[in-house]
């Protein structure tokens, strides 16, 4: 799973987290934030798209409005 996302002060930067989940069958959640010193450097977030890959194909994605 990946999560991109951009911030408002450091306006079109793409940022990425990733967390590699195995052996999933069914449904499953991966929960990703941007707290800390991002987000106390850079800000709330403006946009993100999170995407579900298996091998090297997209298998599913959300994102938001403005991405």
């Amino acid at each position: 799973t990946k999560f991109e996302y951009r911030q408002v002060l450091s306006k079109q930067v793409v940022r990425t987290l990733t967390q590699k989940l195995t052996n999933v069958s069914g449904s499953a959640r991966a929960y990703f934030a941007v707290v800390d010193q991002a987000y106390a450097t850079y800000g709330p977030v403006s946009a993100w798209r999170f995407t579900v890959w298996k091998g090297d194909t997209v298998v599913a994605e959300a994102k938001s409005f403005i991405w």
